[in-house]
Protein backbone atom coordinates (compact mmCIF):
# COMPACT_ATOMS: atom_id res chain seq x y z
CA UNK A 1 0.00 0.00 0.00
CA UNK A 2 2.86 2.43 0.78
CA UNK A 3 6.58 2.62 0.06
CA UNK A 4 8.78 4.97 2.12
CA UNK A 5 12.17 5.99 0.72
CA UNK A 6 14.60 8.89 0.79
CA UNK A 7 14.01 11.87 -1.47
CA UNK A 8 16.60 10.87 -4.06
CA UNK A 9 15.59 11.20 -7.71
CA UNK A 10 16.48 7.56 -8.35
CA UNK A 11 14.07 6.40 -5.63
CA UNK A 12 11.36 8.71 -6.92
CA UNK A 13 11.72 7.46 -10.48
CA UNK A 14 11.67 3.81 -9.40
CA UNK A 15 8.53 4.38 -7.34
CA UNK A 16 6.83 6.19 -10.21
CA UNK A 17 7.42 3.17 -12.44
CA UNK A 18 6.09 0.88 -9.74
CA UNK A 19 2.99 3.00 -9.10
CA UNK A 20 2.25 3.14 -12.83
CA UNK A 21 1.94 -0.65 -12.80
CA UNK A 22 0.30 -0.94 -9.37
CA UNK A 23 -1.92 2.15 -8.85
CA UNK A 24 -2.96 1.16 -5.33
CA UNK A 25 0.60 1.78 -4.06
CA UNK A 26 1.59 5.20 -2.67
CA UNK A 27 5.07 6.67 -2.42
CA UNK A 28 5.84 8.51 0.82
CA UNK A 29 9.07 10.56 1.01
CA UNK A 30 10.83 9.83 4.29
CA UNK A 31 9.71 12.54 6.72
CA UNK A 32 12.86 12.26 8.85
CA UNK A 33 15.06 12.67 5.78
CA UNK A 34 12.96 15.61 4.57
CA UNK A 35 13.25 17.41 7.91
CA UNK A 36 16.99 16.73 7.90
CA UNK A 37 17.16 18.45 4.51
CA UNK A 38 15.28 21.42 5.96
CA UNK A 39 17.83 21.64 8.76
CA UNK A 40 20.64 21.33 6.23
CA UNK A 41 19.31 24.32 4.31
CA UNK A 42 18.84 26.33 7.51
CA UNK A 43 22.38 25.47 8.65
CA UNK A 44 23.69 27.34 5.58
CA UNK A 45 22.29 30.68 6.79
CA UNK A 46 25.25 32.89 7.79
CA UNK A 47 24.03 33.55 11.34
CA UNK A 48 23.61 29.81 11.92
CA UNK A 49 26.76 28.74 10.09
CA UNK A 50 28.89 31.12 12.15
CA UNK A 51 27.72 29.59 15.43
CA UNK A 52 28.16 26.02 14.15
CA UNK A 53 31.69 26.66 12.85
CA UNK A 54 32.68 28.26 16.15
CA UNK A 55 31.25 25.34 18.15
CA UNK A 56 33.06 22.81 15.97
CA UNK A 57 36.35 24.66 16.40
CA UNK A 58 35.95 24.59 20.19
CA UNK A 59 35.05 20.91 20.05
CA UNK A 60 38.17 20.08 18.03
CA UNK A 61 40.31 21.84 20.62
CA UNK A 62 38.85 19.79 23.48
CA UNK A 63 39.01 16.49 21.63
CA UNK A 64 42.44 16.97 20.04
CA UNK A 65 44.30 15.91 23.20
CA UNK A 66 43.34 12.88 25.21
CA UNK A 67 44.17 14.46 28.57
CA UNK A 68 42.28 17.65 27.75
CA UNK A 69 39.31 15.61 26.54
CA UNK A 70 39.24 13.67 29.79
CA UNK A 71 39.60 16.89 31.78
CA UNK A 72 36.69 18.48 29.94
CA UNK A 73 34.49 15.42 30.43
CA UNK A 74 35.15 15.32 34.16
CA UNK A 75 34.76 19.09 34.63
CA UNK A 76 31.55 19.73 32.69
CA UNK A 77 29.98 16.38 33.52
CA UNK A 78 29.81 14.58 30.21
CA UNK A 79 30.60 14.52 26.52
CA UNK A 80 29.71 16.86 23.70
CA UNK A 81 27.53 15.10 21.13
CA UNK A 82 29.59 15.52 18.00
CA UNK A 83 27.61 15.95 14.77
CA UNK A 84 27.29 13.31 12.08
CA UNK A 85 28.10 14.55 8.57
CA UNK A 86 25.11 12.79 7.00
CA UNK A 87 22.60 13.69 9.73
CA UNK A 88 22.12 17.44 9.78
CA UNK A 89 19.74 17.23 12.73
CA UNK A 90 22.71 16.14 14.86
CA UNK A 91 24.31 19.56 14.32
CA UNK A 92 21.65 21.12 16.51
CA UNK A 93 21.85 18.27 19.02
CA UNK A 94 25.56 19.13 19.12
CA UNK A 95 24.74 22.77 19.93
CA UNK A 96 22.22 21.68 22.56
CA UNK A 97 24.92 19.62 24.29
CA UNK A 98 26.90 22.86 24.68
CA UNK A 99 23.96 24.77 26.08
CA UNK A 100 23.12 22.02 28.56
CA UNK A 101 26.62 22.47 30.04
CA UNK A 102 26.70 26.28 29.82
CA UNK A 103 27.15 26.95 33.55
CA UNK A 104 29.85 24.30 33.91
CA UNK A 105 31.79 25.65 30.93
CA UNK A 106 31.63 29.27 32.15
CA UNK A 107 32.67 28.27 35.65
CA UNK A 108 35.62 26.31 34.28
CA UNK A 109 36.77 29.16 32.00
CA UNK A 110 37.20 31.60 34.92
CA UNK A 111 38.87 29.12 37.25
CA UNK A 112 42.57 29.03 38.08
CA UNK A 113 42.63 25.41 36.94
CA UNK A 114 41.88 26.53 33.37
CA UNK A 115 44.14 29.59 33.31
CA UNK A 116 47.14 27.64 34.66
CA UNK A 117 46.50 24.51 32.59
CA UNK A 118 49.18 22.92 30.44
CA UNK A 119 47.25 23.89 27.29
CA UNK A 120 47.34 27.65 27.87
CA UNK A 121 49.93 28.12 25.12
CA UNK A 122 47.90 26.26 22.49
CA UNK A 123 46.81 28.38 19.48
CA UNK A 124 43.07 28.07 20.14
CA UNK A 125 43.24 28.42 23.92
CA UNK A 126 42.31 32.12 23.93
CA UNK A 127 39.65 31.62 21.26
CA UNK A 128 37.92 28.92 23.31
CA UNK A 129 38.06 31.02 26.45
CA UNK A 130 36.72 34.14 24.73
CA UNK A 131 33.77 32.25 23.19
CA UNK A 132 32.75 30.31 26.27
CA UNK A 133 32.91 33.40 28.50
CA UNK A 134 31.10 35.63 26.01
CA UNK A 135 27.44 36.35 26.71
CA UNK A 136 26.92 37.16 23.03
CA UNK A 137 28.22 33.74 21.96
CA UNK A 138 25.79 31.96 24.27
CA UNK A 139 22.94 34.28 23.22
CA UNK A 140 23.56 33.54 19.55
CA UNK A 141 23.68 29.81 20.27
CA UNK A 142 20.40 29.98 22.19
CA UNK A 143 18.77 31.92 19.34
CA UNK A 144 19.77 29.23 16.85
CA UNK A 145 18.39 26.51 19.11
CA UNK A 146 15.10 28.33 19.59
CA UNK A 147 14.82 28.85 15.83
CA UNK A 148 15.07 25.16 14.97
CA UNK A 149 13.47 23.65 18.08
CA UNK A 150 10.08 23.12 16.37
CA UNK A 151 11.74 21.24 13.51
CA UNK A 152 13.89 19.31 15.97
CA UNK A 153 10.68 18.24 17.75
CA UNK A 154 9.19 17.12 14.45
CA UNK A 155 12.35 15.18 13.66
CA UNK A 156 12.02 13.31 16.93
CA UNK A 157 8.41 12.45 16.15
CA UNK A 158 9.08 11.34 12.57
CA UNK A 159 12.05 9.20 13.56
CA UNK A 160 10.13 7.10 16.10
CA UNK A 161 9.49 3.60 14.82
CA UNK A 162 6.16 3.07 16.65
CA UNK A 163 4.55 6.47 17.20
CA UNK A 164 5.75 8.25 14.05
CA UNK A 165 2.74 7.47 11.84
CA UNK A 166 0.78 9.34 9.19
CA UNK A 167 -1.94 10.14 11.71
CA UNK A 168 -1.13 13.36 13.49
CA UNK A 169 1.91 14.28 11.39
CA UNK A 170 0.26 17.10 9.49
CA UNK A 171 -1.24 18.59 12.67
CA UNK A 172 2.12 18.50 14.42
CA UNK A 173 3.88 20.06 11.44
CA UNK A 174 1.31 22.87 11.39
CA UNK A 175 1.93 23.48 15.09
CA UNK A 176 5.70 23.55 14.47
CA UNK A 177 5.29 26.24 11.80
CA UNK A 178 3.11 28.30 14.18
CA UNK A 179 5.84 28.03 16.84
CA UNK A 180 8.42 29.30 14.36
CA UNK A 181 6.10 32.16 13.46
CA UNK A 182 5.77 33.08 17.14
CA UNK A 183 9.56 33.02 17.55
CA UNK A 184 10.42 35.16 14.52
CA UNK A 185 7.27 37.26 14.42
CA UNK A 186 4.44 37.00 11.92
CA UNK A 187 5.35 38.40 8.52
CA UNK A 188 8.96 39.25 9.41
CA UNK A 189 11.79 38.81 6.94
CA UNK A 190 13.42 36.18 9.17
CA UNK A 191 10.26 34.09 9.25
CA UNK A 192 9.86 34.33 5.46
CA UNK A 193 13.51 33.33 4.98
CA UNK A 194 13.11 30.21 7.12
CA UNK A 195 9.77 29.32 5.56
CA UNK A 196 11.35 29.53 2.10
CA UNK A 197 13.30 26.40 3.11
CA UNK A 198 10.52 24.67 5.03
CA UNK A 199 7.36 25.23 2.97
CA UNK A 200 8.49 23.62 -0.35
CA UNK A 201 9.64 20.44 1.39
CA UNK A 202 6.47 20.24 3.48
CA UNK A 203 4.41 20.56 0.30
CA UNK A 204 6.48 17.78 -1.24
CA UNK A 205 5.61 15.53 1.71
CA UNK A 206 1.88 16.02 1.17
CA UNK A 207 1.72 15.70 -2.62
CA UNK A 208 0.06 12.43 -3.74
CA UNK A 209 0.67 10.71 -0.39
CA UNK A 210 -1.47 9.28 2.39
CA UNK A 211 -0.76 12.17 4.78
CA UNK A 212 -3.75 14.26 3.70
CA UNK A 213 -6.15 11.33 4.04
CA UNK A 214 -4.64 10.42 7.42
CA UNK A 215 -5.12 14.02 8.54
CA UNK A 216 -8.87 13.74 7.81
CA UNK A 217 -9.09 10.54 9.87
CA UNK A 218 -6.95 11.85 12.74
CA UNK A 219 -9.06 12.16 15.88
CA UNK A 220 -7.48 15.28 17.37
CA UNK A 221 -7.91 17.11 14.09
CA UNK A 222 -11.49 15.83 13.81
CA UNK A 223 -12.78 16.70 17.29
CA UNK A 224 -10.74 19.86 18.01
CA UNK A 225 -10.31 21.47 14.62
CA UNK A 226 -13.06 19.77 12.58
CA UNK A 227 -10.65 18.90 9.76
CA UNK A 228 -13.11 16.37 8.35
CA UNK A 229 -15.61 19.20 7.69
CA UNK A 230 -13.35 20.75 5.07
CA UNK A 231 -14.53 20.03 1.48
CA UNK A 232 -10.92 19.92 0.32
CA UNK A 233 -10.00 17.33 2.98
CA UNK A 234 -12.99 15.15 2.09
CA UNK A 235 -12.01 15.32 -1.59
CA UNK A 236 -8.48 14.12 -0.81
CA UNK A 237 -9.82 11.23 1.24
CA UNK A 238 -12.18 10.30 -1.59
CA UNK A 239 -9.26 10.16 -4.03
CA UNK A 240 -7.25 7.90 -1.73
CA UNK A 241 -10.16 5.54 -1.03
CA UNK A 242 -11.00 5.24 -4.73
CA UNK A 243 -7.37 4.34 -5.37
CA UNK A 244 -6.97 1.65 -2.71
CA UNK A 245 -10.52 0.21 -2.54
CA UNK A 246 -11.06 -3.24 -3.99
CA UNK A 247 -13.97 -2.01 -6.12
CA UNK A 248 -15.84 1.17 -6.97
CA UNK A 249 -18.87 -0.14 -5.11
CA UNK A 250 -16.83 -0.63 -1.94
CA UNK A 251 -15.29 2.83 -2.30
CA UNK A 252 -18.78 4.33 -2.50
CA UNK A 253 -19.85 2.47 0.66
CA UNK A 254 -16.74 3.66 2.51
CA UNK A 255 -17.46 7.31 1.70
CA UNK A 256 -21.08 6.84 2.70
CA UNK A 257 -19.92 5.59 6.11
CA UNK A 258 -17.50 8.52 6.29
CA UNK A 259 -20.52 10.84 6.46
CA UNK A 260 -21.42 9.26 9.81
CA UNK A 261 -17.92 9.95 11.13
CA UNK A 262 -18.01 13.49 9.74
CA UNK A 263 -21.35 14.21 11.44
CA UNK A 264 -20.37 12.44 14.72
CA UNK A 265 -23.20 9.97 14.56
CA UNK A 266 -23.44 6.74 16.58
CA UNK A 267 -20.38 5.85 18.67
CA UNK A 268 -18.54 8.91 17.34
CA UNK A 269 -20.82 11.20 19.35
CA UNK A 270 -20.11 9.60 22.73
CA UNK A 271 -18.11 11.28 25.47
CA UNK A 272 -15.91 8.23 25.84
CA UNK A 273 -14.91 8.38 22.17
CA UNK A 274 -13.98 12.07 22.52
CA UNK A 275 -11.90 11.47 25.63
CA UNK A 276 -10.18 8.43 24.13
CA UNK A 277 -9.21 10.44 21.04
CA UNK A 278 -6.58 12.34 23.01
CA UNK A 279 -5.35 9.38 25.08
CA UNK A 280 -4.60 6.67 22.54
CA UNK A 281 -3.18 6.23 19.08
CA UNK A 282 -5.41 6.68 16.06
CA UNK A 283 -5.14 3.01 15.08
CA UNK A 284 -6.21 1.89 18.58
CA UNK A 285 -9.09 4.36 18.58
CA UNK A 286 -10.43 3.20 15.22
CA UNK A 287 -10.13 -0.41 16.34
CA UNK A 288 -12.27 0.29 19.43
CA UNK A 289 -14.76 2.88 18.21
CA UNK A 290 -15.06 2.24 14.49
CA UNK A 291 -17.36 -0.76 14.73
CA UNK A 292 -20.39 1.16 13.47
CA UNK A 293 -18.65 1.78 10.14
CA UNK A 294 -16.78 -1.48 9.39
CA UNK A 295 -15.67 -0.61 5.86
CA UNK A 296 -14.40 2.84 6.87
CA UNK A 297 -12.74 1.22 9.88
CA UNK A 298 -10.97 -1.25 7.61
CA UNK A 299 -9.39 1.45 5.44
CA UNK A 300 -8.88 3.93 8.27
CA UNK A 301 -6.72 1.39 10.11
CA UNK A 302 -4.63 0.91 6.98
CA UNK A 303 -4.15 4.63 6.43
CA UNK A 304 -3.51 5.98 9.94
CA UNK A 305 -1.07 3.21 10.91
CA UNK A 306 1.38 3.80 8.05
CA UNK A 307 4.86 4.99 9.02
CA UNK A 308 6.33 8.23 7.70
CA UNK A 309 10.02 7.42 7.99
CA UNK A 310 12.50 4.84 6.74
CA UNK A 311 14.89 5.43 9.65
CA UNK A 312 14.29 1.95 11.07
CA UNK A 313 15.69 0.40 7.89
CA UNK A 314 18.59 2.86 7.83
CA UNK A 315 19.56 1.90 11.36
CA UNK A 316 19.55 -1.74 10.33
CA UNK A 317 21.72 -1.02 7.29
CA UNK A 318 24.07 1.02 9.45
CA UNK A 319 24.54 -1.92 11.80
CA UNK A 320 25.35 -4.20 8.88
CA UNK A 321 27.86 -1.65 7.55
CA UNK A 322 29.46 -1.40 10.99
CA UNK A 323 30.03 -5.16 11.12
CA UNK A 324 30.71 -5.98 7.46
CA UNK A 325 33.93 -4.00 7.02
CA UNK A 326 37.13 -4.38 4.99
CA UNK A 327 38.46 -6.56 7.81
CA UNK A 328 35.35 -8.74 7.96
CA UNK A 329 34.57 -8.67 4.26
CA UNK A 330 33.85 -12.36 3.62
CA UNK A 331 31.25 -13.07 6.26
CA UNK A 332 28.54 -15.35 4.97
CA UNK A 333 24.95 -14.27 5.38
CA UNK A 334 24.12 -16.45 8.39
CA UNK A 335 27.16 -15.32 10.37
CA UNK A 336 26.56 -11.66 9.48
CA UNK A 337 22.91 -11.93 10.48
CA UNK A 338 23.88 -13.53 13.82
CA UNK A 339 26.42 -10.79 14.58
CA UNK A 340 23.88 -8.05 13.80
CA UNK A 341 21.30 -9.73 16.03
CA UNK A 342 23.73 -10.08 18.93
CA UNK A 343 24.94 -6.49 18.60
CA UNK A 344 21.38 -5.15 18.51
CA UNK A 345 20.40 -7.13 21.59
CA UNK A 346 23.54 -6.08 23.45
CA UNK A 347 22.78 -2.45 22.70
CA UNK A 348 19.23 -2.83 24.02
CA UNK A 349 20.56 -4.45 27.19
CA UNK A 350 23.14 -1.69 27.74
CA UNK A 351 20.51 1.00 27.21
CA UNK A 352 18.14 -0.68 29.63
CA UNK A 353 20.80 -0.88 32.31
CA UNK A 354 21.69 2.78 31.82
CA UNK A 355 18.05 3.73 32.17
CA UNK A 356 17.68 1.72 35.34
CA UNK A 357 20.89 3.14 36.79
CA UNK A 358 20.27 6.79 35.94
CA UNK A 359 16.46 6.58 36.35
CA UNK A 360 15.75 8.67 33.30
CA UNK A 361 13.75 8.27 30.11
CA UNK A 362 15.53 7.40 26.90
CA UNK A 363 15.69 10.37 24.54
CA UNK A 364 14.24 9.27 21.20
CA UNK A 365 16.77 11.41 19.32
CA UNK A 366 19.60 9.21 20.63
CA UNK A 367 18.34 6.58 18.20
CA UNK A 368 19.30 8.88 15.34
CA UNK A 369 22.90 8.97 16.50
CA UNK A 370 23.04 5.18 16.18
CA UNK A 371 23.24 5.62 12.42
CA UNK A 372 26.74 7.06 12.83
CA UNK A 373 29.52 4.61 12.08
CA UNK A 374 32.11 6.15 14.38
CA UNK A 375 30.97 4.45 17.57
CA UNK A 376 34.23 2.64 18.21
CA UNK A 377 34.51 3.20 21.98
CA UNK A 378 31.68 1.13 23.35
CA UNK A 379 31.47 -2.37 24.89
CA UNK A 380 29.75 -3.74 21.82
CA UNK A 381 32.69 -2.85 19.57
CA UNK A 382 35.10 -4.39 22.08
CA UNK A 383 33.12 -7.63 21.94
CA UNK A 384 32.92 -7.53 18.15
CA UNK A 385 36.60 -6.84 17.55
CA UNK A 386 37.91 -9.23 20.21
CA UNK A 387 35.81 -12.04 18.81
CA UNK A 388 37.85 -12.07 15.60
CA UNK A 389 41.12 -13.88 15.11
CA UNK A 390 44.23 -12.63 13.39
CA UNK A 391 43.66 -14.92 10.42
CA UNK A 392 43.17 -13.88 6.83
CA UNK A 393 40.03 -11.74 6.41
CA UNK A 394 38.83 -13.59 3.34
CA UNK A 395 37.16 -16.43 5.24
CA UNK A 396 34.44 -16.81 7.86
CA UNK A 397 35.70 -17.26 11.38
CA UNK A 398 33.24 -20.02 12.12
CA UNK A 399 30.46 -22.00 10.50
CA UNK A 400 30.30 -24.33 7.54
CA UNK A 401 32.57 -24.41 4.48
CA UNK A 402 33.62 -20.92 3.51
CA UNK A 403 31.78 -19.32 0.63
CA UNK A 404 35.09 -18.53 -1.06
CA UNK A 405 35.88 -22.23 -1.21
CA UNK A 406 32.53 -23.08 -2.75
CA UNK A 407 32.83 -20.28 -5.29
CA UNK A 408 36.32 -21.33 -6.32
CA UNK A 409 35.28 -24.96 -6.70
CA UNK A 410 32.37 -23.97 -8.90
CA UNK A 411 34.52 -21.63 -10.96
CA UNK A 412 37.14 -24.24 -11.63
CA UNK A 413 34.43 -26.87 -12.32
CA UNK A 414 36.09 -29.41 -10.11
CA UNK A 415 34.61 -32.87 -9.91
CA UNK A 416 32.92 -34.25 -6.81
CA UNK A 417 35.99 -36.23 -5.74
CA UNK A 418 38.22 -33.14 -5.75
CA UNK A 419 35.62 -31.11 -3.88
CA UNK A 420 35.23 -33.77 -1.20
CA UNK A 421 39.00 -33.97 -0.75
CA UNK A 422 39.37 -30.19 -0.48
CA UNK A 423 36.50 -29.74 1.99
CA UNK A 424 37.15 -32.82 4.14
CA UNK A 425 38.12 -31.54 7.64
CA UNK A 426 41.33 -33.13 8.95
CA UNK A 427 41.36 -34.41 12.52
CA UNK A 428 44.76 -33.05 13.42
CA UNK A 429 47.22 -30.33 12.51
CA UNK A 430 48.86 -30.72 9.12
CA UNK A 431 52.02 -28.74 8.53
CA UNK A 432 53.51 -28.76 5.04
CA UNK A 433 56.55 -27.00 3.57
CA UNK A 434 56.17 -24.00 1.32
CA UNK A 435 55.22 -24.84 -2.26
CA UNK A 436 57.71 -24.20 -5.05
CA UNK A 437 55.13 -22.17 -7.00
CA UNK A 438 51.75 -20.62 -6.27
CA UNK A 439 48.64 -21.07 -8.36
CA UNK A 440 45.03 -20.12 -7.49
CA UNK A 441 42.56 -20.83 -6.08
CA UNK A 442 43.15 -20.16 -2.42
CA UNK A 443 41.87 -23.22 -0.51
CA UNK A 444 41.09 -23.52 3.18
CA UNK A 445 39.24 -26.40 4.78
CA UNK A 446 38.11 -26.32 8.32
CA UNK A 447 35.69 -28.13 10.55
CA UNK A 448 32.63 -26.38 12.02
CA UNK A 449 32.83 -25.60 15.73
CA UNK A 450 35.99 -27.69 16.04
CA UNK A 451 38.16 -24.96 17.56
CA UNK A 452 38.07 -21.31 18.45
CA UNK A 453 39.38 -18.84 15.83
CA UNK A 454 42.47 -18.16 17.95
CA UNK A 455 43.65 -21.77 17.44
CA UNK A 456 43.84 -21.47 13.67
CA UNK A 457 47.51 -21.80 12.66
CA UNK A 458 48.70 -20.21 9.43
CA UNK A 459 52.15 -20.46 7.86
CA UNK A 460 54.06 -17.36 6.86
CA UNK A 461 53.70 -18.08 3.13
CA UNK A 462 50.61 -17.80 0.90
CA UNK A 463 48.56 -20.99 0.97
CA UNK A 464 47.75 -22.31 -2.50
CA UNK A 465 47.48 -25.81 -3.99
CA UNK A 466 50.32 -26.83 -6.26
CA UNK A 467 47.87 -27.82 -8.98
CA UNK A 468 44.15 -27.97 -9.62
CA UNK A 469 44.22 -31.71 -8.88
CA UNK A 470 46.10 -31.80 -5.57
CA UNK A 471 47.01 -34.98 -3.84
CA UNK A 472 47.05 -34.92 -0.01
CA UNK A 473 50.77 -33.99 0.26
CA UNK A 474 50.16 -30.98 -1.94
CA UNK A 475 47.36 -29.46 0.21
CA UNK A 476 49.17 -27.02 2.48
CA UNK A 477 46.22 -25.48 4.33
CA UNK A 478 47.14 -25.70 7.98
CA UNK A 479 44.08 -26.55 10.05
CA UNK A 480 43.60 -27.24 13.73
Amino acid sequence: MQIVTDNGSNYKKACELLIAEYPHIFWQPCAAHTINLMLKDIARFPEVDEVVISAKRICRFFYNTKRLHEKMRNTVGGELIRPNATRFGTVFIFLQSYFDKKDKFREWMVSADWRNSEWRNEPDFDYVENCLTSSKWWTDLKWVLDSVEPLYTMLRYADQQKNGTTSGFQLRMTNAIHMMEAHFGSGTDEFKKYMSKVAPRVSHLYTDTLLNAANVLDLEGHYKFKRSQSPDAADKLTRVISQIAESSQEAMMVMKQFLNFRANRGMFSGTMARLAASNMTASSWWLLYGGDVPLLQKYALRIVSQCVSSSGCERNWSTFALIHTTIRNRLCFEKLDDLVTVRYNLRLRIQQREIEREERELDAISIINDTALFQQDNPIMDWLNNSMSESSPVLDEDGGPSQIVIEEIRREKCNAEQAARWLAPPSDVITMPAPPRFEPPLIFAYKRNLVTPANLILPSFPIFPLSLNPSPPELFAVIV
